[in-house]
């Protein structure tokens, strides 16, 4: 289990995502898909939605993905 906060240098890569798993969640923009989401600070989502997230966003739009 990955429990360390992911580099906000590096993208993040969605195979070192546990689907069940949740995550506290920051973005870097504003997102469409799966479903519209507005960064902010608060933002927890299980690791499957994460991984929807930045196959269809990108790992661009992703600042920092902990788990929690």
């Amino acid at each position: 289990m990955r429990s360390e906060e992911t580099d906000m240098a590096a993208p993040i890569d969605p195979a070192t995502i546990e689907p069940t798993a949740i995550y506290r969640v920051d973005l870097a923009r504003p997102v469409t898909r799966p479903v519209p989401i507005r960064p902010r600070g608060d933002l927890d989502m299980r690791g499957d939605m994460l991984i929807a997230l930045i196959d269809q966003e990108g790992a661009d739009a992703v600042l920092s993905a902990v788990l929690r």
